[in-house]
């Protein structure tokens, strides 16, 4: 049910996790870790931010956060998202670990991407944008990586 939850976004799968480890311990859990802008347990819909986002992603992919084979199963699974319209589209060529988020007409993406000898995390969130949209920032990141 985790890699549905990733790969797939399966929202049931998601729900069921936070309710079987608890969305209060989620929420403590994230402020130990430093995550103090990130709310999992909000009347109306979780809240987070790009930073917070970011350093959850750098982490994560750093085996800061989790046990070796944990971790290698959530990179697999961030790598094998079925959703590649935002972030991946944007760099051709990139290893990218990514996840997509909607609400309504809000898009966001988060990855760590791997570009050549480039290797850094992005996270993009939009209110009324596309995915098309996050493509094209990202592509516009990739050129300016280019002309380093």
């Amino acid at each position: 049910c985790v890699d549905l939850m990733i790969r797939v976004s399966d929202n049931n799968c998601g729900i069921a996790l936070g309710a079987m480890v608890g969305w209060k311990n989620v929420d403590n859990e994230s402020r130990k870790a430093g995550f103090n802008s990130t709310v999992m347990n909000k009347p109306g819909g979780s809240v987070t931010t790009a930073a917070d986002t970011s350093v959850l992603m750098t982490q994560l992919y750093r085996g800061e956060l989790l046990d070796k084979d944990a971790t290698a199963f959530i990179l697999n699974s961030l790598k094998n998202q079925s959703y590649r319209s935002g972030i991946p589209a944007g760099c051709t060529g990139c290893t990218t670990y990514s996840k997509t988020g909607t609400d309504g007409t809000d898009n966001h993406d988060t990855a760590i991407v791997q570009s050549g000898n480039n290797l850094y995390a992005v996270t993009i969130m939009s209110e009324g944008s596309s995915m098309g949209k996050i493509a094209n920032v990202e592509r516009a990141i990739e050129a300016a990586f280019k002309t380093l």
